[in-house]
């Protein structure tokens, strides 16, 4: 596998560095990147999938031909795809020299020609990274004598230092991208090395806005994903749909820090929404909903950790917690935590 990767980065420095404007050098690169990257992760997954069905014979095979015009037939309309690619810049004039880790994208929309974009070294990509890690993952300190609050103006502080450390990451990750971006309403992103810890639908672009308020975004370990995602293969079992739980009584101490729960306005309706969505589906609701349900479920619901595609498990939130600690952990996420 390091000869694969070794070979793999000498092939994507060469056409990003050497050969930026030739096709044929583009599509040779990124072939090689959707056959390569993830291939570990891939076989692992297959034996593991292919022990369960007690044979090896299908635990290397693949869904389809790995090419460029077969992963853009398998995106949905108004989708592309971002395959960030981590590289070292091989200079041939210099093979004794250290070579310099850069970052690229290479961009597969739904309709028309692949394209990439050159992000820059990682360093400093990699400290941003890091910067907004930490700015993530201060805490929200409680006023004095007042245990449940938390200081207007630190809070304010430090929500609007997370968004600007959102920024700083999308001017180096998202907005070299937006271009060629026109018409794309949902992003199909698969990160490499440390742009595995970046939330994209949480970077704030220059309007200031989030990138899921503008597309949906979803994440693939590799564009090769998506010939898996059309892979058919027979459900092991009905969809399920957990929602409404019973928490007992409004207002009822059920824990220390589990103090007011009140069932949220619009789940079981927001149930009878989804079941239209399925030819078979099972309800679990009220007392029923419980882990234990959740656990018993059939594989892959409950116990496959790489369920097939047209296995489907859908669970809805059925309760407004109120605590001022989830009501903190809610700022976090509205911030992109």
């Amino acid at each position: 596998m390091l000869g694969l990767a070794n070979e793999t980065q000498r092939v994507v420095s060469l056409q990003a560095h050497d050969l930026p404007a030739s096709a044929s050098a583009l599509e040779l690169a990124f072939t090689t990147v959707l056959r390569r990257k993830g291939r570990a992760l891939d076989s692992l997954i297959n034996r593991r999938r292919a022990r369960r069905a007690g044979t090896m014979a299908a635990a290397d095979r693949q869904p389809a031909p790995i090419t460029i015009a077969s992963i853009q037939a398998a995106l949905p309309r108004g989708a592309a795809l971002v395959e960030f690619v981590r590289y070292h810049r091989v200079d041939p004039k210099l093979p004794a020299r250290p070579q310099v880790e850069h970052y690229l994208a290479y961009v597969l929309p739904s309709q028309g020609s692949p394209s990439f974009v050159p992000l820059g070294e990682a360093a400093p990509i990699d400290q941003e990274i890091g910067t907004l890690f930490v700015a993530m993952h201060t805490s929200l300190k409680p006023t004095d004598g007042d245990p449940g609050g938390v200081d207007p103006m630190m809070k304010s502080f430090i929500q609007a230092m997370r968004k600007r450390h959102l920024k700083r990451l999308d001017d180096l990750l998202l907005a070299p991208v937006r271009a060629h971006l026109r018409n794309v309403t949902h992003l199909i992103l698969s990160p490499d090395s440390a742009l595995h810890a970046v939330p994209f639908e949480a970077l704030v672009d220059g309007e200031g806005h989030y990138e899921i308020e503008r597309r949906l975004v979803s994440y693939v370990t590799s564009g090769r994903d998506l010939l898996r995602f059309h892979d058919p293969r027979p459900p092991r079992s009905p969809a399920t749909i957990i929602a409404v739980p019973d928490y007992g009584v409004p207002g009822a101490t059920v824990s220390p820090a589990r103090s007011s729960f009140r069932r949220l306005e619009g789940a079981l309706s927001e149930v009878t929404t989804l079941t239209a969505h399925f030819a078979s589906v099972r309800t679990i609701t009220g007392k029923d909903a419980t882990k234990a349900a959740l656990a018993d479920l059939p594989p892959p619901c409950a116990s496959d950790p790489f369920p097939p595609r047209h296995d489907r498990t859908v669970q809805t939130p059925g309760r407004d917690v109120v605590t001022p600690e989830h009501r903190q952990r809610g700022d976090l996420r509205r911030a992109g935590a």
